[in-house]
C-alpha cells in the first residue's frame, strides 16, 4: 500500500466494502425472510 495514496481513493475503497457488506446482508435477511412463514 503506498503511503501517498490519496484519501478519496481510500474513502471509495472503504464505501464500496460498505456497499458490499450491505448487499450480503440484505441477501441474507431476504433468505431469512424467505424462510419465514408469513403471519396469518
Amino acid at each position: 500500500m503506498a503511503l501517498t495514496r490519496d484519501v478519496a481513493g481510500a474513502d471509495d475503497e472503504n464505501l464500496n466494502a460498505l456497499v458490499e457488506q450491505a448487499r450480503e446482508l440484505h441477501r441474507k435477511a431476504t433468505a431469512l425472510q424467505d424462510a419465514t412463514p408469513a403471519p396469518v
